[in-house]
């Protein structure tokens, strides 16, 4: 998606709406094209006659005292992340270190969907 928007998609037209969660242990050293994805945060086009958004989340684990995980941000952010799931038929990237996450990520969306799929 990231290739795409910064390749092709200028006017960020034909491009999904886009929820992108990223985690790594420090944002000076670990935020892989920042200023990248800044340049794409909530940019807004017309894709089919919808609106078109792209969003990024960020948890980076050692910056602070406790540490904060792509899955804390999850949960703070569980209400949007149902709307786009949900509402905006978004895909939801989720990019961070493949041992533990990946099953920890699982189980936050479950508990999303089990908390708002249900009303």
């Amino acid at each position: 998606h990231r290739y795409y928007c910064m390749n092709y998609g200028k006017q960020m037209q034909n491009v999904a709406p886009c929820l992108v969660l990223f985690g790594n242990k420090h944002r000076e050293q670990d935020f892989f094209y920042e200023q990248e994805w800044n340049k794409l945060q909530n940019k807004a086009a017309v894709v089919d006659k919808q609106a078109s958004v792209f969003k990024l989340i960020t948890a980076f684990s050692r910056d602070q005292s406790h540490k904060i995980y792509v899955t804390h941000k999850m949960k703070e952010y569980d209400e949007l992340i149902w709307d786009w799931i949900a509402n905006k038929n978004c895909y939801v990237l989720v990019a961070g270190s493949s041992v533990k996450m990946p099953n920890d990520v699982r189980n936050a969306i479950i508990d999303i969907i089990g908390k708002y799929g249900r009303k």
